[in-house]
């Protein structure tokens, strides 16, 4: 089974750990461009954590990548 990047991404609501992000908030854009290219942006805010695809909002953070083959 091949697990790709957009699998990890889409499950970071699932591993959000709200206790651990007490008083965090912020707004994370990831950005893997490339031949399998996805961007998503996560906020965490309250206890919450919301993924959204696209890239939405001031960042306070930025992950950027670009894959050198075409593979996910």
């Amino acid at each position: 089974m091949t697990i790709s990047a957009t699998d990890i991404l889409q499950s970071i609501p699932q591993r959000f750990r709200a206790e651990k992000a007490e008083g965090f908030n912020a707004i994370v854009h990831i950005d893997l461009s490339g031949a399998n290219a996805v961007a998503y942006t996560v906020e965490v805010a309250q206890g919450k954590c919301l993924l959204q695809e696209g890239l939405h909002g001031k960042a306070s953070c930025c992950l950027l990548y670009t894959s050198p083959s075409p593979r996910d």
